[in-house]
């Protein structure tokens, strides 16, 4: 994102797992839509799809979400996404609907990230980065790491809900 960037760990490998009947292209498309809402910028890095012999797939995305705050921080999510899928037909009230049987993996991370090129190579930069960052934004850059928390936590959620994954 930036030519020389900071990264402070916000949501560091949070997991999320289900077995059951779902349907994964519903929840791939419920995640782009998520991300393209709240004007992140998606990318995915890697889409692996793998025919086993027991008529299953396995399906491996690996996707990073970048979105910027303002001209001193974005934020970065990372999600992996590891399922094993098999198709089923479910009887929903008098529909039959092709869904998926099997498991899904979810792995998140996020960190937000600091461009601190403007300090880099200048004299007194480190100090003046210090100072910018522990004196003139330090509320800030705390609300910011809040809201990237909060966003982060509220996809998760809404995964979670997608997948009718509940605590235990």
């Amino acid at each position: 994102m930036y030519e020389l960037e900071e990264k402070s760990k916000i949501i560091d490998g949070y997991k999320i797992k289900s077995k059951g009947i779902f349907n994964f292209e519903e929840l791939y498309k419920e995640m782009h839509n998520w991300f393209k809402h709240y004007s992140y910028d998606w990318k995915e890095l890697e889409y692996k799809k793998v025919d086993n012999t027991d008529n299953t797939q396995t399906v491996e995305l690996r996707w990073e979400c970048p979105k910027k705050i303002d001209n001193y921080v974005s934020m970065l999510t990372s999600i992996f996404v590891q399922a094993r899928i098999g198709d089923v037909d479910v009887n929903i009230g008098n529909e039959k609907k092709r869904m998926n049987n099997g498991s899904v993996e979810l792995k998140f991370d996020t960190v937000m990230l600091k461009n601190v090129s403007s300090w880099t190579g200048k004299p007194m930069g480190k100090l003046s980065g210090l100072i910018y960052e522990r004196i003139l934004i330090k509320d800030r850059l705390r609300a910011y790491e809040d809201e990237i928390r909060n966003e982060t936590n509220k996809l998760m959620s809404e995964v979670k809900e997608y997948l009718q994954v509940y605590a235990r």
